[in-house]
């Protein structure tokens, strides 16, 4: 019986091996995968944030549409108005 150890070659890079790149990158892109999601939901509430990246995004970009109503879509130049102008003559 040859009970004796036999050693070999083991490809690295730096002292980091295949299999613990392997290990490393999907841990790295798990957690990644969490830190976008929680930076994209604390910013989803910032309007600019909203127009720029999340209505871009397929399927879900028409959650994040804001249309205001005519009805509540009140103007400061009020000029045009007949009430105003009534109380200016």
């Amino acid at each position: 019986m040859n009970l004796a150890i036999r050693y070999g070659f083991q490809p690295h890079v730096a002292g980091v091996t295949g299999k613990q790149a392997i290990t490393l990158g999907t841990k790295a892109a798990g957690l990644g995968g969490v830190a976008l999601f929680a930076v994209i939901f604390y910013a989803s509430g910032i309007p600019r944030v909203q127009r720029d990246v999340l209505q871009r995004v397929p399927f879900l970009g028409s959650y994040f549409v804001n249309e205001i109503p005519p009805e509540d879509n009140t103007s400061w130049d009020r000029s045009g108005d007949e009430q105003s102008s009534k109380l200016a003559l």
